[in-house]
């Protein structure tokens, strides 16, 4: 005889295999196979749905595409238990599924179906399987024609706001070098890079997707920008848990990547430009603004304070009338910018020749910077005063040291209160 408890056991369902990094393909049904998405807006709600979702659980999204009555997804998790995922974009596409239509009960099927893909070629085979499911079904001929999947901006290189394909493309003849190679990045014939990189991630980038990592793990985008720029536009519109994760690669000019088979380190030494707007509409201080005050302190709240301690230096742009736009009296050409930029860079040069593995200003040590950038009686009390009041650390107050001696003179000035020149 067997026990209730031992036949409960037996057919309870069995835990899904999860650990940080996991890659897994995922398929969910309409109930009966009944169809979940009757037009056009039900995809564009299903995938501002995944977009969120994957940014809240911090998910990237390799390939996805959404049949009539199912849809497939290649995922790779980061450490978020890949069912809280799926829960949240099955629940709340149920929800609007039933109110829209006027249904009541399940839209999806049981359980949503889970492999884990733990090898470059089952990750390849499911990436083809999930791009060709319209060829398959014949909604199409070719599998660019259809619009609901990720193969037409794999193929084209776009970024569709979704699918993040520099992994899938880095196993192909021209994915390139390591680092640059393994993201399928460089161009063709080259085994070097030949400019200064300028990396621009969507602002729905997941921490893999900027920090790197995965199961086979691979640089992000701070690695990709190293001896460039890493410009992040819509900077509050980053979920705050990616953006913290900056904290180290800005500050140590690298970044280690631990998983359980061993540790990897990425050099990440970038310039870090970003641009927001002052409130969720982008009119703040104007009369045009219908933000409230809570709004707009919860919208620059995203952006935590040591990340605000590392950006030295920030500005404030007022608007620009559209008939100023084209006088350009006063405005300096990339050219004559250029030369400025190069001059400076040859004084650098010659004031560091002796200084190992340093060649420019923005690399001084904090020690360097209190060593060579003295200042005087009167700029200290101003530094004293400003720090006091605004509440700035000393990583901070240091930095501002450095700035106010790379622009030659006695004063410091500080973003918000009064232009550098």
């Amino acid at each position: 005889m067997i026990s209730s408890r031992e036949r409960r056991r037996k057919i309870a369902r069995r835990l899904r295999e999860w650990f940080p990094g996991a890659t897994y393909h995922l398929m969910e049904r309409g109930v009966r196979r009944q169809e979940i998405f009757q037009d056009e807006f039900d995809y564009q709600v299903f995938t501002e749905l995944l977009k969120t979702a994957a940014e809240d659980n911090g998910c990237m999204i390799h390939a996805y595409c959404f049949m009539t009555n199912h849809f497939h997804l290649l995922v790779e998790t980061d450490d978020m238990e890949i069912g809280k995922f799926m829960k949240q974009i099955a629940c709340k596409y149920a929800m609007y599924y039933n109110h829209r239509y006027g249904y009541k009960g399940h839209v999806f099927e049981g359980r949503y179906k889970s492999c884990l893909v733990q090898t470059d070629e089952y990750f390849l085979q499911t990436s083809r399987y999930i791009h060709l499911n319209p060829v398959k079904a014949g909604m199409v001929f070719r599998p660019e024609e259809y619009r609901w999947s990720s193969y037409r901006g794999m193929v084209n290189m776009q970024d569709d706001g979704i699918a993040f394909h520099a992994k899938t493309l880095a196993y192909f003849k021209n994915g390139g070098i390591y680092g640059y190679r393994i993201s399928g990045i460089l161009e063709n014939g080259h085994s070097l890079i030949r400019s200064r990189p300028f990396r621009a991630p969507h602002h729905n980038a997941s921490l893999n997707a900027l920090i790197g990592g995965g199961v086979n793990v691979m640089p992000g985008e701070v690695s990709l920008a190293h001896n460039g720029v890493l410009f992040l536009d819509e900077l509050a519109e980053f979920s705050r848990r990616t953006l913290d994760a900056l904290r180290q690669p800005i500050e140590d000019k690298r970044v280690c990547i631990s998983r359980v088979n061993g540790t990897h380190t990425f050099p990440s030494n970038f310039m870090f430009v970003t641009a927001m707007n002052p409130c969720p509409c982008g009119y703040y201080p104007s009369s045009k603004c219908r933000c409230t005050d809570y709004e707009i302190i919860k919208y620059r709240g995203k952006i935590s304070g040591p990340i605000m301690d590392r950006i030295d230096i920030q500005k404030e742009v007022k608007p620009v009338n559209f008939f100023n736009l084209k006088d350009e009296s006063s405005a300096m050409t990339s050219e004559e910018i250029r030369i400025k930029v190069k001059r400076a860079r040859i004084i650098q040069q010659k004031r560091y020749k002796n200084k190992k593995g340093m060649n420019c200003n923005s690399q001084m040590s904090t020690s360097d910077i209190q060593k060579y950038c003295e200042l005087d009686a009167e700029s200290l009390k101003l530094l004293r005063e400003t720090s006091e009041r605004y509440g700035y650390s000393a990583r901070k107050g240091i930095a501002f040291i450095g700035i106010s001696t790379r622009y030659k003179t006695n004063k410091i000035f500080f973003p918000h209160e009064k232009p550098i020149k």
